[in-house]
C-alpha cells in the first residue's frame, strides 16, 4: 500500500512538472500530453487498486474481530464448565424433559419406572 502510494506521488509529480512546461516545442508538447493521458491512467489504476486494498483491509479486520469475539465466548463457556465440573465433585447431572409418556408401559416395567424416579 505504501509502495502504491508513493508511486501516485511520483505520477502527480511528473504530471506536475510535464503541466509546468518542462518539455520543449510542439512535438515535446504532444508528447507530453500523451505522457500525461498515460500517467493519468495508471494514476486511476493506482487508485483503484488503493481502494480494493482499503475493502480487502477492513473486511480482514471485521474477520478478526468477530473471531476473537467468538473465542472469548468459547472460552467463557469452557470456563463455566469447568467450574460446574469442580463444583459437582465429578456427578454430573440431566435435566430431562419427557413428553407422550405410556404410563401403563412405565409401570410395567419395574427398570423404566426406576430410571425416572
Amino acid at each position: 500500500l505504501e509502495a502504491t502510494r508513493r508511486r501516485c506521488a511520483e505520477l502527480e509529480r511528473a504530471v506536475a512538472s510535464v503541466s509546468n512546461g518542462r518539455g520543449g516545442g510542439i512535438g515535446a508538447e504532444r508528447s507530453a500530453a500523451a505522457e500525461n493521458v498515460e500517467l493519468r491512467k495508471q494514476l486511476a489504476a493506482y487508485a483503484v487498486e488503493i481502494d480494493v486494498l482499503r475493502e480487502e483491509k477492513q473486511a480482514a479486520s471485521h474477520a478478526v474481530y468477530s473471531t476473537s469475539e467468538e473465542m472469548q465466548r468459547l472460552a467463557a463457556e469452557r470456563d463455566e464448565l469447568h467450574r460446574c465440573y469442580a463444583a459437582s465433585n465429578g456427578d454430573v447431572a440431566l435435566d430431562l424433559t419427557v413428553t407422550n409418556v405410556n404410563f401403563d408401559r412405565l409401570h410395567a416395567n419395574p427398570e423404566l419406572l426406576q430410571a425416572f424416579h
